[in-house]
């Protein structure tokens, strides 16, 4: 874990923290509309296919397939500078195949990224008190 973390931290709020707490025990959890079973993510306060405010947090198993990604050669901020090249990819859940979560895929080479890569999330301690969401190849 490095001593300081250059890149932005996440901020949990009300419809976040319970996300962001699950991650930090390495667990994937999603919100399900307990109305009609709808996965959703981001964490919302209402459900966009019935409005129902009523929710669960479900866990998932981690396991997802690589849906969309592009590889990134221009930093966003001048402290990513050194990792370009660096890739940005959108994560398709077999458990809650309606959600597509962003992200990066580590331990692989961005050239050998191909659409529909078996993928499985792992959990990266960023610091003492954030953990973050990665993806890496199954």
């Amino acid at each position: 874990m490095p001593d300081k973390y250059k890149y932005l931290l996440p901020l949990p709020d009300f419809e976040t923290k319970e996300w962001w707490g699950a991650l930090r025990w390495y667990e994937l959890v999603f919100q399900r509309c307990t109305r009609c079973q709808t996965f959703r993510h981001p964490p919302q306060g209402t459900c966009p296919r019935c409005y129902s405010e009523d929710h669960e947090w479900i866990k998932v198993s981690g396991r997802g397939i690589l849906y969309s990604y592009i590889t990134v050669w221009q930093p966003v901020l001048p402290q990513w500078r050194g990792d370009v090249p660096y890739n940005i990819v959108q994560v398709t859940l077999e458990d809650a195949p309606n959600i597509k979560i962003i992200g990066n895929v580590i331990g692989v080479d961005n050239s050998r990224l191909t659409i529909n890569m078996p993928l499985v999330a792992v959990f990266d301690d960023v610091t003492q008190e954030d953990t973050i969401l990665r993806w890496q190849p199954r």
